[in-house]
């Protein structure tokens, strides 16, 4: 029967098998805690992390196996699976071959599998692309990749911030990118905050170097953070920021315990190193919004709707009629996600009839769009869904001096502005000595379909 010591080398060749990657000392304390019967509660005290990152951690220790070995693994089935894996005599996972009997054997690689490792380690080690969603086909922003790659390779740009509407493509821009200039980085990371993971989980998965663990609430994480990106050159890419702020709440404002958050964005602001840091969300970071000017080593880049490269979107569905694109791409602001799910309605519900679809009142919000904007709206404050809510009831924009009239407490009203345009939820336009509010058409007819006297 196999030891523990013999089942972690299994998972260590496995995992490295399929990844190019070797367990790390916390996925091997782990692994090793597991097999002793032991709970993650246990292996958090032990090794100074909360027992909520212990648990992320396993979880995705545990799909690693599964991917590796080709079955569902878990900490109840792990050390059965793992004690299954059948080895012929002649696989050699990094120098060490196991034979017949289940013995461990150093073998003595040659001097041309060495050469080959550790090429494989320096091309893999380093690209952690991992957690990263598959962005399928990309449209246009050649303008967008253009001014990026100038900012970062050729203006060592330090900090880039993409900001926009959910759905505008921010993580599909990022990705791409990042096949146009990873060749320049020693170290390639993607990291999404939808997961909630603390700033010293965060930071302990992206400069994980030399095995080195950062305790949680250790004084020294930020330093830590800062010596690595200065000392390498590291290209990363942190995701959907938005989902760290408290909904129901004005813009930009952290969850309880992700305060943190902000002394490493204020860092990041403040700091020339050699690593480029991508920062993608739907809401605008205090922090990083201070104004910049040509020789900053911050750039902020809005994303705004697709132009003429948005009707591919719609071509790929072989909708008919394709004179009506143009009228589409308008009616749904040239925003990808939108483009996406009402081409497959047309596709599916309308035999790909462009004319058909149009006939319907428009812009048309059919279930999935209509959830996809509430994923977006419902994490407003009442009073700004108050105001979004009586700006749709009015033909066309709103002028800022109709809301003074309108409401006996004015100065809310302003707070409340200047949050839903750090959403990208309001735009405001200055005509003469007036400034107008203008939201777009499918919030208008969001806000419509949630109150039918307004239509």
């Amino acid at each position: 029967m196999l030891n523990i010591e013999e089942i972690i080398e299994i998972a260590d060749n496995q995992v490295f098998e399929h990844q190019g990657q070797h367990l790390n000392d916390l996925q091997r304390a782990i692994l090793e805690g597991t097999l002793q019967g032991r709970t993650y509660a246990d292996i958090a005290k032990e090794h100074q992390h909360s027992e909520k990152y212990i648990k992320d951690s396993a979880s995705k220790l545990w799909k690693s196996l599964s991917q590796a070995v080709g079955k569902k693994v878990n900490k109840f089935n792990v050390k059965s699976t793992l004690g299954k894996c059948s080895f012929s005599s002649t696989n050699i996972f990094k120098g060490i071959q196991i034979n017949s009997g289940n013995i461990f054997k150093e073998s003595a690689p040659s001097s041309e599998n060495d050469e080959m490792i550790h090429k494989q380690e320096q091309i893999t080690s380093h690209l952690d692309l991992k957690d990263a969603p598959e962005i399928g086909d990309f449209y246009g922003r050649k303008v967008e990749l253009s001014l990026l790659q100038q900012k970062i390779l050729q203006g060592k740009c330090n900090l880039i911030t993409l900001l926009g509407i959910k759905g505008i493509g921010k993580t599909a821009l990022a990705l791409k990118l990042v096949d146009h200039i990873k060749e320049s980085f020693e170290f390639v990371i993607y990291k999404s905050l939808k997961s909630l993971p603390s700033l010293t989980q965060l930071i302990t998965e992206i400069i994980y170097l030399n095995n080195q663990l950062i305790p949680d609430n250790s004084p020294h994480q930020l330093s830590q953070f800062k010596k690595a990106i200065e000392k390498h050159s590291y290209l990363i890419i942190i995701d959907d920021v938005n989902y760290i702020f408290s909904k129901h709440q004005v813009s930009g404002k952290y969850q309880p315990g992700y305060e943190e958050y902000g002394n490493l964005f204020k860092l990041l602001s403040t700091t020339k190193h050699r690593s480029c840091l991508i920062i993608n969300s739907s809401e605008e970071i205090r922090q990083l919004s201070k104004p910049q000017n040509d020789h900053s080593h911050v750039f902020t880049l809005e994303l705004l709707g697709l132009d003429d490269d948005g009707v591919n979107i719609l071509k790929k569905f072989g909708l008919k009629n394709e004179e009506n694109y143009r009228k589409l791409l308008n009616i749904y602001q040239g925003t990808p996600q939108y483009l996406q799910i009402i081409g497959y309605l047309i596709q599916e519900l309308f035999a790909g009839d462009t004319n058909k679809f149009l006939q319907l009142d428009q812009p048309f919000l059919d279930i999935e769009l209509t959830a996809f904007l509430e994923q977006s709206l419902d994490i407003l404050p009442a009073s700004e869904v108050e105001l979004l809510d009586f700006i749709a009831s009015q033909k066309g924009s709103v002028l800022l001096s109709e809301l003074e009239n309108s409401y006996q407490v004015y100065e809310p009203i302003v707070s409340s502005i200047q949050s839903l345009k750090r959403r990208f939820l309001l735009s405001t336009q200055q005509i003469n000595a007036e400034v107008s509010l203008e939201i777009s058409s499918l919030i208008r007819k969001f806000y419509h379909k949630l109150d039918p006297r307004l239509l």
